[in-house]
């Protein structure tokens, strides 16, 4: 602390400064949404730096209190601005199809041929009919997301067994056509989950 008290007032902003951006890159490169953590670290910093330039204690707090809040609000806005790929779902039963349990669905983007989860959520059946939005951020592998494939399809899967990867009796799936994506788009798809044939 005091070591960078006694840097000069440029050195000492700077250096609180690039600790913040150097946190907010390394914190979204392992969390992802490299924008909004690059924003509130860069803030953080340079509310740091800044006040330990401020004599006067509450000034000080007063002076980083309000450099945090604008940085939040400006990963809020970045949040909004880049929200990525969205995909609402409406989900409805078909009629007259009966389960022996309340089995749950999962709902998941994928591309087409293949059934590694992109972006997925868990309903049961019980709750349809509901919507589901999939999201970039709720991908299942922080190597594998939806911002990744410009084609993608939903599926939704009930899953009858306990281990969602072996097959079970009741097993059925709901496959929604293609979805093209040229950037942070949204779509909306309808799906009606069936009873296994």
């Amino acid at each position: 602390m005091e070591f960078i008290r006694n840097l000069s007032p440029v050195a000492t902003v700077a250096s609180a400064g690039v600790i913040g951006i150097g946190t907010g890159v390394a914190l979204g490169v392992s969390l992802g949404n490299l924008p909004v953590w690059l924003a509130l670290c860069s803030g953080v910093g340079a509310a740091i730096g800044g006040g330990l330039l401020i004599e006067h204690r509450w000034n000080r707090v007063i002076f980083m209190a309000l450099l945090i809040a604008f940085s939040s609000m400006m990963a809020v806005t970045v949040t909004h601005a880049d929200s990525g790929r969205v995909i609402h779902v409406k989900l409805k039963l078909e009629e007259g199809a009966e389960f022996s349990q309340d089995w749950p669905v999962f709902v998941y983007a994928s591309v087409p041929g293949s059934k590694l989860p992109l972006s997925s959520d868990r309903i049961l059946l019980s709750e349809l009919p509901t919507s589901v939005t999939l999201t970039e951020a709720m991908y299942v592998l922080p190597t594998m997301t939806m911002k990744d494939h410009n084609t993608l399809v939903v599926t939704a899967k009930v899953s009858s067994s306990a281990d969602v990867h072996k097959p079970g009796p009741e097993d059925s799936y709901s496959l929604s056509p293609e979805l093209t994506f040229t950037g942070p788009d949204r779509r909306v798809v309808e799906l009606t989950v069936k009873a296994a044939r």
